[in-house]
C-alpha cells in the first residue's frame, strides 16, 4: 500500500473518532461496500466488469428480542447510457419494517452521476445526486398502552388515550455525494467518498407537528484494495455516519483469495471481520463468480441490549449481478491435430 493510500484511509478513520461519541442505530446495512447506491449517489454507474448492475440486500435483525426488523434494498444502475461516457443513471427501492408497530419506511429514489478523469492518470472524481420519495407508515393494532390496564386486567377495548395521529406521512428526498477513485486494476484501488442525505430536512411527524424534522445524514467512507501475494489481497473499509445526535462507525477488513482471474472466468473468495463501535461485531464471507457477487454477514450484538439479545444481531445477504453489455463473444479454442 502506498503512502497516499494509507493517508486517505487513516484520515477518514481519524475524522470518525474525533467527530462525536459513537451511538448505535438500528437501521443500517452492514455490507455497505456491497451497496454502492445506498452508500453514495456518486457511485451510480461506477461499475466494475460491466456496464449494467443489479444489487439486492436483505437484512433481518433483533429476531431474538421482538418481532424482527426486516430491511430490503434493491437497485439497478447503468454506466454510459445514451452513449454518454462517464454518465451513470440508477433507480433504488428500499422497504424497512420494524417491530410490533410494523413501522414501515418505503422509498423510491432516482440517481444520476457523472465523472471526470484527472489528466491522463488512473484517478477520477465523481459527483452524484439522488431525488426521490419516501413514505412512513405505522400500524398500532398490536400495540398495548398503559391506559388500557384497568388496575388488574388488560382491556383491549379501552381507549388508548393517545392523541389523534396520521397513519402515514410522506416527504420528498434529496441527497448528493462526491467520490474520488484511484484504480490501476480491480485488485488495486483507493475509493474515498462523502455524501449527504435528507438535505431538505423534511417534516416526518405523524401528528402534523412541523417542528419534528428528519435530520440530514452525513456519510464518509473509504475502501482500499492491495495485494499481499499473487493470489491474496487485503481489502480494508470504513464508514462513518452522523445524523443529528447519533453517529455510527464501521471499520474492518476482508481478505480476498483469487482462484482464477482471466478473460474467460473470475473466481474469488472473501472472508472478513468488522466492528460497529459500541454496538456489534460481524463476520462476512462472500464470492465473486463471473458476473455474480454474493455476500453473507452476521452481526453479534455487544451493546447493553445483549442481555435481551443474547449477543444475537442480524443476518444480511447481498447479491450483485453485473451485465457486460459490450463483452465480445469468445469462441473456445482447440488445438488442431497434426496429420503430417
Amino acid at each position: 500500500m502506498s503512502a497516499k493510500q494509507y493517508i486517505s484511509f487513516l484520515l477518514i478513520t481519524l475524522l470518525a473518532f474525533l467527530s462525536h461519541d459513537i451511538n448505535a442505530q438500528d437501521v443500517h446495512f452492514s455490507q455497505f461496500y456491497n451497496n454502492a447506491l445506498y452508500l453514495n449517489p456518486a457511485n451510480t454507474g461506477l461499475i466494475d466488469r460491466g456496464e449494467l448492475r443489479f444489487t439486492g440486500l436483505q437484512r433481518t435483525q433483533w429476531k431474538s428480542v421482538s418481532k424482527p426488523f426486516n430491511s430490503f434494498n434493491v437497485s439497478g444502475d447503468i454506466e454510459g447510457p445514451f452513449k454518454k461516457e462517464n454518465l451513470g443513471l440508477g433507480l433504488s427501492l428500499m422497504n424497512d419494517m420494524a417491530g410490533d408497530s410494523r413501522f414501515r419506511t418505503f422509498s423510491v429514489q432516482g440517481l444520476v452521476a457523472s465523472g471526470l478523469q484527472i489528466g491522463d492518470s488512473d484517478q477520477h472524481i465523481r459527483g452524484g445526486i439522488q431525488i426521490g420519495f419516501t413514505q412512513k407508515s405505522i400500524d398500532d393494532r398490536d400495540l398495548k398502552y398503559d391506559a388500557q390496564y384497568n388496575g388488574s386486567l388488560y382491556d383491549p377495548s379501552a381507549s388508548t388515550m393517545e392523541p389523534g395521529a396520521f397513519n402515514k406521512v410522506s416527504h420528498l428526498d434529496l441527497a448528493m455525494g462526491l467520490a474520488y477513485i484511484k484504480s490501476s486494476s480491480d485488485r488495486k484501488y483507493t475509493k474515498v467518498g462523502f455524501s449527504l442525505f435528507n438535505v431538505t430536512n423534511p417534516d416526518v411527524s405523524f401528528q402534523n407537528n412541523s417542528s419534528i424534522k428528519l435530520d440530514p445524514r452525513f456519510n464518509a467512507h473509504a475502501e482500499l484494495s492491495f495485494g499481499l501475494s499473487d493470489d491474496l489481497d487485503l481489502v480494508p473499509a470504513v464508514q462513518f455516519m452522523k445524523q443529528g445526535t447519533y453517529s455510527e462507525l464501521l471499520l474492518g477488513t476482508r481478505f480476498r483469495y483469487v482462484l482464477r482471474d482471466d478473460v474467460m472466468a473470475l473466481r474469488r473468495l472473501y472472508v472478513g471481520a468488522f466492528g460497529r463501535l459500541q454496538d456489534a461485531a460481524y463476520v462476512q464471507v462472500g464470492m465473486d463468480y463471473d458476473q455474480w457477487t454474493v455476500g453473507l454477514s452476521y452481526d453479534f450484538n455487544l451493546s447493553s441490549l445483549e442481555v435481551a439479545s443474547r449477543n444475537r444481531g442480524g443476518l444480511e445477504i447481498a447479491v450483485i449481478y453485473v451485465v457486460d453489455l459490450f463483452r465480445e463473444v469468445r469462441a473456445p479454442h482447440r488445438k488442431c491435430p497434426v496429420y503430417l
